[in-house]
């Protein structure tokens, strides 16, 4: 549920919009929206603000054009809201689903999930700042940073039915306190054994590598 409206909670800026959504136990959570972040394909990522916590996380859009969009993004945010607390997989506060009523980029409805906020952003983004200023990672720091990527994926293969994250690059990892790793966007996890049982079946997945 999106609340359009004026509200003073103590943020820099006056926000204009309310965010209510479920979390995990079904209990509703309202946020209050502070700034846009950032803005992908089908995704737009909002800062958002929780008057009772104090804290600022981040509001994730997913715009959906079909029921199939939908039903995909849902699956995707129920995956991250029941995701276990580990240090290295970004935790969801809460989701939702939000009918678009002036259809924008052509959406029928976005799927909102509450995520853990990064002030630093992503390794792509600190790989970029430092290679503009010619700065190297050092090499303590690589394998730290691998160390983490690693332990969140075999936090995903330890589940009761493995799950490959199946899209790890640079720009699906936060980076937190101390540039602790932290996986992201979970809109590829599949199963990590996949029956192949027909020729369309392995072209599918060719491609694709079990992260």
């Amino acid at each position: 549920m999106v609340l359009r409206n004026f509200c003073l909670v103590g943020c820099t800026d006056p926000c204009n919009e309310v965010v209510r959504v479920k979390d995990a136990s079904g209990h509703w959570k309202t946020f209050y929206v502070r700034d846009k972040l950032d803005t992908g394909g089908f995704s737009q990522i909002d800062l958002v603000f929780d008057k009772v916590s104090k804290r600022s996380f981040a509001l994730k859009r997913i715009l959906c054009h079909s029921k199939d969009d939908e039903s995909k993004a849902l699956k995707e945010a129920n995956f991250q809201l029941n995701l276990p607390d580990h240090p290295n997989l970004l935790s969801c506060i809460a989701s939702g689903l939000q009918h678009v009523s002036r259809r924008k980029q052509g959406a029928i409805s976005e799927v909102l999930l509450v995520l853990s906020y990064s002030k630093r952003g992503t390794l792509q983004r600190e790989i970029d700042h430092r290679s503009a200023r010619n700065v190297m990672f050092p090499l303590y720091l690589i394998k730290t940073m691998m160390i983490g990527i690693c332990d969140g994926l075999i936090a995903l293969l330890s589940f009761d039915i493995p799950m490959s994250h199946r899209d790890i690059k640079p720009g699906n990892v936060l980076l937190f306190e101390e540039m602790r790793p932290v996986l992201m966007d979970f809109g590829s996890v599949t199963p990590s054994i996949l029956p192949i049982e027909s020729i369309r079946d392995a072209e599918k997945w060719k491609v694709t590598f079990c992260y």
